[in-house]
């Protein structure tokens, strides 16, 4: 198993057979679907992480009277 992982390693511009790509996902037990039929569906981008700390206010609410 590891010498078939490291001679596709040593040429990663050879394209794999259906059969070959279906054994080497399937012995890291990723499930894929290689339907060429099917429509290609559009992944979305995950959305920024938003902060969890409030902003701040930027007006300065104090009073500084030195009359």
């Amino acid at each position: 198993m590891a010498e078939r992982f490291k001679s596709v390693d040593k040429q990663p511009e050879e394209e794999l057979l259906d059969d070959q790509s279906r054994f080497i996902l399937g012995t890291l037990e990723i499930n894929v679907n290689f339907d060429v039929d099917s429509p290609a569906a559009m992944l979305q981008t995950p959305a920024p992480p938003q902060s969890t700390r409030p902003s701040r206010s930027r007006r300065w609410l104090g009073t500084n009277s030195s009359d």
